[in-house]
């Protein structure tokens, strides 16, 4: 027979079978089963209804249940029923559902009725244990005794019922949940207690989860945040996107939590991928990070099929070309999709190791994703503490995968951590709001308390609710908190289990007498000092060694210490490790190690670190063919720990290769921080100013490594110890590298006059004068080189060699970091360096009027990038070329896409410097080449915002003119006063001057512009400027002008100023028809209409447009119709005039000039009574930049092509 919910089902036991002398059953049918409307029990004689308390109803539903289950009769209860001291009753500790305030009143009395009932006889046994013999689940025995013993009313023990709500709920608990409840389970009281695997108390937590994770699975978000307090002091919330942060006290259960997050992703089939941040040195955060994506890599390769691997490994070789043997030290495993490459050191290709190992890797994940349908989820648990070039990565990450539908991040951190870092407070800080989404994960409420104790004991929640209730106040609900206090209790006897009941029962007196000390670390102490000595000595040198005790280290332990598989086969055994199998063990939480390392003085802890550091070293020395990256590591962690006094002089010479090694190879997996913690102890604390003499070679590399890495995470104290050392005690030759870093460490500490005037020291010790604009040579010298270059071909200066004259190399990185000439030396070498000292020198023959020269260099110069190993300088040589030299020649629409390149090239470099340089310039270029000025305005909009953040204010300021001329070209009129913001440097003044110029064209408002005003020219020569295509853009306008004025007042400067103009757009053009042309037609056409030659203007007009259009200068095909409206309106041909306005409005609005275009259309309408005007508003712009119109489209399209 089956009960369900007060059903008994036709289909099992038909209600007539049953046998039974003292029940009644009255039921009505309803569908197929039968509904117990009443059960009445009677007497056995007269079949009359039995009246009687509640108690007495349970203890008959007992009997039935009794009777249904085991086939037999129970005695009647008059037989078995005693008073006083000869009651007869089961014992079973247990609680009934009352009221929390009388509680310890309560639990005292039925605790003393318990000790009393736990001496009798139970009258019951023999039969229940005939129920065991059955195979009935003892949870079922045990409701039956419960209701059994409750026919003793008013003396019935703990564990009886007292009302059938509670009988409901055990049932229902039962059937709900039966793997809890219902069903037998094995239970060794020797091993420690611990917790399932479920959640208990979370389910509001659970729920939010489900909900942040389903809408990253709808592509509403891809990441989520969850932070966990203590108190519930501030809690982060915004719409999910990209990052999870759980952030909350220790032993809360943050990583419980992200089980369902590993559920979800797993129902998804997607890859659930962990990793954790260790508080010690040794934990390598960075490097963690690394093996969480390369643990995906290996997946990927598996999982995926042999086309899909090869398309990825295409795609990203294509993706990352030279910087991908970067990528490759870092993740191991993308060698299985891509062979290995060997090369020379993988940092050389790289200005800022932390922003290049992230673009590559988020390039690399998002090249993989793309060619995989499954999910990724990465929990990083214990970010506290993560050093800051970890963070620094995961921000970048974060930023790259924004809106990426397969990648869904989840961190933890603590709260009190928090708030003791710094670093870490400022990181969230900066994560957007839209980033981030929180949820804080509190400590346990008395319910949930309880619900993880009787999970723990399986038992009823009614029976331990008072034991929960003490637990509760004791721990303050921390679940880590708690299981430790259930062990506690069970080893002092407190808890105990009783085979004869098979259940846990306990003293509820003794429990509520229990002393907790007020932290978790207090407690483990306390109990791991009652272990025997052996045990004990155990636990301090596994909490010396980390928190993961791998097996190959253990094996290297000496005897001595007292630490073996066995010793900690037991600590497993007793709760403080886990036993991972051939993984070796770990603590079970990092509490328990820090309790366990707290125990020790400072001398026992640096005593034990000694022996481990020596031990550890030994073995990697011996085994310098292969060195175990683990043995390696924790070689060098141990000698950290320990300090350089516990060893001799000699041994800490020969213990310095072992941190020069983990330096270098953390600095070749990117890990600065650890790199930077492990030459520095080498230099500061086991380095003896002997050892320069003892090992010259081993001092200069230690040092020059210890220089590079601080100089790379901008330590500048570090940078100067570290310097002066290799100053006072190296070579002259050898100090070269270190005195460069200085100088960069310098000028990344924004020290600029200290780093000036170091420079000029090395340049003046090194015998080289420093070039000076007021030296009467200079002149000669560059005219002197000018010749030098034109007698050398092309292929001569292809075919030279890289340099390794190390004074050579140094005097180029110095002449370059001070901005200054290049070297170019008659050994027929050139240093990777100087290339950018030719783009250069491109630039002054530019200014001193040799275009082609300049030209020229700048093409070699991108030749030689790759032949001269200049990588790292990629983004900013193209930066320097083609903002600069490039578009001498070459279209403005390649420029601006070949800018492109430059700042994905610096991406991958790590150079922020070229990047800011690529993208300041691309914005002017792509304004010339025509591009959308409503996307183009929101892109300057983001730039200058991020360029006020940073150093880069000289690129915001002379970026800060065009960004004003184009917002009032959008109809934002009040940007016009900001100009004079800008007008403080020299370059910012003459492009302030040329876009006012281009506004008064395309606005028509030419009062009040005066010949000296518009003579761009003669201020670019006073200036001492060199021509950019700004410049000859606003000389363009200013002919525009002049002719305009001309043929207003006829007066003959005017024309002068305009014929000046055309032939200086004449000479571009000469040399690039393509981005000029059009304009020297536009000038032309002018010309001829300020000179009444209607005819020859109207051709002009028209060849401009053609031009302009084949060559996809929307801008210009805009002005050229605009113009030519106009003159073919001062000529009286108003229907051909508004023809040319009409497409005019139209072009003007593709751009996105939406105020000219309503400039147009006013005048349309004023002149012909058309109606054409679309309001500006901020509605308006949005929807243009958010759906370009197809012949935006066919612009871009067609100038690629034409390009191509």
């Amino acid at each position: 027979m089956k009960l369900t919910d007060c059903l008994i089902k036709k289909d099992t036991v038909p209600l007539a079978s049953i046998a039974s002398t003292h029940v009644k059953l009255k039921t009505t049918c309803a569908f197929d089963a039968e509904c117990i409307e009443r059960v009445e029990f009677i007497n056995r004689n007269d079949e009359s209804p039995i009246e009687g308390s509640v108690m007495l109803r349970l203890y008959s539903f007992g009997v039935l249940l009794y009777e249904l289950f085991s086939g037999h009769q129970l005695p009647p209860l008059s037989s078995i029923r005693h008073f006083g001291d000869e009651l007869v009753s089961h014992a079973v500790d247990g609680i009934t559902l009352a009221d929390n305030s009388d509680s310890s009143t309560e639990s005292s009395d039925r605790g003393a009725k318990s000790r009393r009932n736990a001496t009798l006889p139970n009258a019951f046994s023999e039969s229940l244990l005939g129920m065991g013999m059955q195979g009935i689940p003892r949870s079922i025995i045990s409701l039956v005794q419960n209701l059994l013993d409750s026919g003793e009313e008013d003396f019935c023990p703990d564990g009886a019922y007292t009302s059938f709500s509670e009988v409901r709920t055990d049932l229902r608990l039962m059937m709900y949940e039966p793997t809890r409840f219902l069903h037998d389970t094995v239970v060794n009281p020797q091993l420690p207690l611990r917790f399932s695997g479920t959640l208990c108390g979370r389910e509001k937590e659970t729920d939010s989860l489900r909900a942040i994770y389903e809408n990253f699975s709808k592509g509403h978000g891809n990441g989520y945040s969850i932070p966990t307090y203590l108190h519930k002091s501030h809690v982060f919330s915004s719409a999910p996107s990209s990052l999870k942060i759980e952030k909350g006290s220790a032993g809360v259960g943050k990583t419980k939590l992200a089980g369902v997050v590993e559920q979800l992703t797993t129902q998804m089939k997607g890859y659930f991928l962990c990793g954790k941040f260790e508080q010690t040195f040794g934990g390598t955060n960075l490097s963690m990070i690394a093996a969480v994506f390369d643990r995906y890599l290996e997946l990927f390769a598996r999982d995926m099929t042999h086309k899909e691997k090869e398309d990825a490994a295409l795609m990203i070789e294509n993706s990352l070309g030279e910087h991908l043997t970067l990528l490759l030290g870092i993740l191991p495993k993308l060698s299985r999709l891509i062979p290995r490459r060997i090369s020379s050191r993988s940092m050389s290709s790289c200005m800022d190791q932390d922003s290049s190992v992230a673009h590559l890797l988020g390039t690399c994940l998002n090249i993989l994703t793309s060619h995989s349908t499954r999910p990724i989820t990465a929990f990083l648990d214990d970010i506290q503490w993560a050093d800051n070039s970890s963070l620094r990565l995961l921000q970048r990450l974060l930023q790259m995968f924004q809106g990426n539908k397969r990648i869904f991040f989840a961190l933890s951190c603590r709260n009190e951590d928090i708030e003791a870092n710094e670093a870490l407070s400022k990181w969230i800080q900066t994560i957007p709001e839209n980033s981030l989404t929180a949820l804080v994960v509190s400590n346990l409420e008395p319910d949930g308390v309880n619900r993880l104790v009787c999970d723990t004991l399986h038992l009823f929640p009614r029976l331990t609710r008072p034991l929960a209730s003490v637990i509760f106040h004791k721990t303050r609900g921390n679940p880590f908190f708690i299981g430790q206090m259930l062990n506690v209790m069970k080893k002092n006897r407190i808890l105990i289990f009783r085979l004869e009941s098979y259940r846990w029962e306990w003293d509820m007196e003794k429990v509520m007498d229990v002393e907790v000390p007020n932290t978790v670390l207090e407690l483990l102490s306390k109990e791991m000092n009652r272990l025997p000595r052996f045990l004990q000595e155990g636990l301090k040198v596994s909490s010396c060694i980390g928190r993961n005790i791998f097996r190959h280290l253990i094996d290297l332990v000496p005897l001595d210490l007292g630490l073996d598989r066995n010793v900690l086969k037991e600590l497993s055994e007793r709760g403080f490790l886990d036993d991972l199998g051939s993984g070796g063990f770990r603590f079970t939480h990092d509490k328990m190690q820090e309790a366990a390392y707290d125990t020790m003085a400072l001398q026992e802890k640096c005593r034990i670190h000694s022996i481990l550091g020596l031990t550890f070293s030994e073995n990697v020395t011996t085994k310098m063919t292969f060195v175990d990256d683990e043995i390696l590591f924790s070689s060098a962690f141990q000698l950290l720990m320990a300090g350089a006094d516990m060893f001799t002089i000699e041994q800490r010479l020969n213990l310095l290769p072992i941190l020069l090694i983990a330096g270098k190879m953390s600095l070749e997996k990117c890990d600065l921080s650890v790199a930077f913690a492990s030459l520095d102890c080498a230099t500061s604390s086991f380095f003896d100013e002997n050892f320069w003499v003892v090992d010259y070679d081993l001092s200069l590399d230690l040092f020059n490594t210890a220089t590079e890495v601080a100089c790379c995470l901008n330590e500048v104290e570090a940078v100067i110890c570290t310097s002066k050392s290799v100053l006072k005690h190296a070579r002259l030759a050898d100090q070269y590298d270190c005195q460069y870093l200085m100088l960069t460490s310098l000028k990344k500490a924004n020290q600029l006059q200290d780093a000036v005037k170091f420079g000029l020291n090395i340049l003046q010790a090194l015998g080289e004068d420093f070039p000076s604009p007021l030296d009467p040579t200079l002149l000669e010298n560059i005219q002197c080189m000018k010749t030098c270059l034109r007698s050398i071909s092309d292929e001569t200066l292809l075919s030279y060699k890289c340099s390794h004259d190390a004074e050579l190399i140094i005097k180029m990185k110095l002449l370059m970091e001070l901005n200054q000439l290049f070297l170019l030396t008659n050994s027929s070498q050139i240093a990777a360096v100087s290339l950018h000292a030719f783009a250069n020198f491109g630039l002054i023959a530019l200014s001193i009027g040799d275009p082609n020269l300049s030209y020229r260099l700048g093409t070699l110069t991108l030749k030689m990038i790759e032949t001269f190993g200049a990588m790292k300088y990629k983004s900013l040589i193209f930066g320097s070329v083609h903002m600069f030299l490039s578009w001498i020649r070459d279209p403005f629409q390649l420029v601006s896409e070949m800018l492109k390149v430059g700042i994905e090239c610096g991406r991958k470099a790590g150079d922020d410097w070229g990047i800011v340089v690529c993208r300041s310039f691309g914005l002017h270029t792509s304004y010339l080449a025509g591009e959308n000025l409503v996307t183009l305005n929101e892109n300057m909009r983001k730039y200058i915002l991020k360029a006020r953040q940073t150093q880069h204010s000289v690129f915001f300021v002379c970026s800060g003119p065009l960004h004003c001329h184009i917002s009032t070209l959008l109809g934002d009129f009040a940007a016009e006063n900001s100009m004079k913001d800008y007008e403080h440097i020299p370059y910012a003044l003459i492009a302030s001057k040329c876009y006012h110029l281009a506004r008064a064209v395309y606005f028509r408002h030419y009062d009040g512009i005066s010949l000296e005003e518009c003579n761009i020219s003669k201020e670019i020569s006073e200036t001492n400027s060199f021509f950019r295509p700004t410049f000859i853009d606003g000389i363009f306008f200013s002919g525009l002008i002049s002719f305009y004025i001309h043929r207003e007042t006829k007066e003959n400067q005017w024309m002068k100023l305009g014929v000046e103009s055309l032939a200086s757009i004449k000479y571009w053009s000469a040399m690039n028809c393509w981005n000029f042309e059009g304009k020297v037609l536009m000038l032309e056409a002018e010309e001829q209409f300020a000179l009444g030659n209607v005819d020859d203007a109207s051709r002009l007009y028209d060849a401009a447009i053609r031009s302009s259009r084949a060559h996809r200068f929307i801008n210009d095909e805009a002005l050229a119709n605009d113009l030519a409206g106009m003159h073919y309106h001062g000529t009286k041909s108003f229907e051909k005039s508004f023809r040319f306005l009409r497409r005019a409005a139209f072009l003007y609005r593709e751009w996105g000039a939406c105020a000219v275009a309503n400039r147009v259309d006013s005048f349309i309408e004023e002149n012909s009574g058309e109606v054409h005007l679309m309001p500006v508003g901020v509605d308006v712009l949005r929807s243009i930049a958010g759906s370009p119109k197809q012949y935006q489209v066919d612009y871009a399209r067609g100038a690629k092509r034409n390009i191509i």
